[in-house]
């Protein structure tokens, strides 16, 4: 089952805490999301913040290889990497057009709007991307 077929994201009401914490400052922060797939859900169970490598202070950057080392870290566990969260320091919680051609098929957002809304979204085929029903 794809990311986009998923309905729903699981998010305790401790890790949506530590999420609305990180919002903070005026540049993006960002990381990963770990957990499960679950019947339709994705189930987060550890959020994992990382440098952020972009050059302005309004988007974000990964490093690949840094993801591939921390997913390793998280699969010897018996987790996958879900996706990444990131910030709107200045914004709400919705998908930038960069956050949304910046994302695979398959792959989960979190995005933590200025005023701390929370919001999810499962990234389907050609850039399209679909609100997910967030739950603890």
């Amino acid at each position: 089952m794809t990311g986009h077929t998923r309905t729903g994201c699981r998010l305790s009401h401790e890790l949506r805490a530590d999420l609305r914490a990180r919002a903070t400052g005026t540049r993006e922060r960002c990381g990963l999301l770990f957990g499960r797939c679950a019947d339709r859900h994705f189930v987060i169970v550890a959020v994992l913040e990382l440098e952020n490598r972009a050059d302005a202070d309004d988007r974000f950057e990964l490093d690949p290889a840094e993801i591939v080392v921390r997913s390793a870290d998280h699969r010897a566990r018996g987790l996958v990497c879900l996706g990444a969260w990131h910030t709107h320091p200045g914004g709400s919680a919705v998908l930038s057009e960069r956050d949304h051609s910046g994302a695979s098929e398959g792959w989960l957002s979190v995005v933590v709007g200025a005023r701390n809304d929370l919001r999810a979204y499962a990234h389907g085929p050609a850039g399209t991307a679909r609100e997910l029903d967030l739950q603890q």
